[in-house]
C-alpha cells in the first residue's frame, strides 16, 4: 500500500498525517513541490525507508506533481494500490485494513472515494455531482448509506487501483490546482473504469489549511478549473454561458471587492487563452 501527497511548505501537515497511519502497512510518498523547502527534507530524511521523497524541482501543482509519485509507484508496482491524500488530511483508526477488505470485495473498482469530514466531524464531501446541461459540479454533503457509483471524487482522498490500469493512470497537464480531480474521473469514466465511493472510509480534512494562504491564486484556479472542466465535459455553450456571468459578476464587484474582481478576471483569462489554444 502507498500513500501519496503533494507537499508545498506544509511539513507539520504532513507529519501529522503520517503519524494517523499505520506505518508498518504502507509507504509513504512525497512529492516536493517546494524545492527550497529544507523542513520537509529534513523530516523525511529522519523517517527511515517507510517515506520517500521525490523533488519535483518546481511547483508543479498539484495534478503533475501526483503524476510523478504516480509514475514512481508505477514503476515498481503496476498491481500497486494508491492512496492519494492531501497534506492537511489524516486518517482514522484502522483505514488501511478497512480499504484492503473493500477492494477485495469489490475487485471490479478502479477508482475509490472516501468521505470527508471537517475536524468537527460535520460531511464537507459525500459524493460528487455533474449537470453537464447548467453546468453545475456539485459537493454533495451528505453521508452515503451504502457504497455507490458517483460521478467523481475529491483528490483530497481518492484510492487507485492501479491493476486496473493498462497504462499508469495520469492527471491532465491542463490544470494547476483545483478540478483536475474532476477531470481525472470523468475521462476514466469514459474509458470506462469504476468510480464509487464508499462509506465505511472517511478522512478528517482541515479544509483549505494550505490554499487559503493564497486566496487571489486560490480563486484564479479555482475559475479556471471550473471553466475549462465545463469545456471538455458540459453541454455545448455552458462554459460560454458561465463565464459571461463571471465576468459580469466581476466587474459589478470591482468596485467593491477589487481583489477577488481581479482574482475572478484573471482566471477568465487563463480560459480564454486555453479555449483560443484548443481550437
Amino acid at each position: 500500500m502507498y500513500l501519496l501527497t503533494v507537499n508545498y511548505f506544509s511539513r507539520a501537515w504532513v507529519e501529522q498525517l503520517w503519524q494517523s497511519v499505520d506505518q508498518a502497512q504502507a509507504v509513504l510518498v512525497v512529492v516536493n513541490n517546494a524545492p527550497l523547502d529544507q523542513e520537509i527534507i529534513s523530516w523525511v530524511a529522519e523517517q527511515g525507508s517507510g517515506v520517500v521523497l521525490l523533488q519535483a524541482g518546481t511547483n508543479l501543482g498539484f495534478g503533475r506533481g501526483c503524476n510523478l509519485g504516480l509514475t514512481w509507484i508505477y514503476d515498481r508496482d503496476r498491481d500497486a494500490v494508491v492512496w492519494l491524500l492531501n497534506p492537511d488530511a489524516r486518517l482514522l483508526p484502522e483505514a488501511i485494513a478497512t480499504l484492503s477488505q473493500i477492494l477485495s470485495s469489490h475487485p471490479h473498482i478502479s477508482i475509490l472515494g472516501t468521505v470527508i469530514l471537517e475536524p468537527g466531524g460535520k460531511v464537507s464531501f459525500g459524493g460528487g455531482g455533474f449537470n453537464p446541461k447548467s453546468g453545475e459540479i456539485l459537493e454533495l454533503q451528505r453521508l452515503p448509506t451504502q457504497i455507490t457509483e458517483t460521478a467523481w471524487l475529491s483528490g483530497c482522498s481518492l484510492v487507485l487501483n492501479l491493476a486496473k490500469f493498462a497504462t499508469c493512470p495520469e492527471f491532465s497537464p491542463d490544470y494547476f490546482l483545483y478540478y483536475e480531480d474532476f477531470d481525472f474521473c470523468r475521462r476514466y469514466a469514459q474509458a470506462g473504469h469504476q468510480i464509487w465511493l464508499t462509506p465505511e472510509l472517511r478522512v478528517i480534512h482541515q479544509g483549505s489549511a494550505i490554499a487559503r494562504q493564497y486566496p487571489l491564486l486560490k480563486l484564479r484556479h479555482q475559475i479556471y478549473g471550473y471553466l475549462i472542466s465545463l469545456q471538455k465535459y458540459g453541454a455545448a455553450g455552458v462554459a460560454g454561458w458561465r463565464s459571461g456571468r463571471i465576468f459580469l459578476a466581476a466587474i459589478a464587484q470591482l468596485p467593491i471587492s477589487p481583489g477577488r474582481s481581479l482574482g475572478k478576471l484573471w482566471g477568465l483569462g487563463m480560459f480564454w487563452r486555453f479555449k483560443t489554444r484548443t481550437y
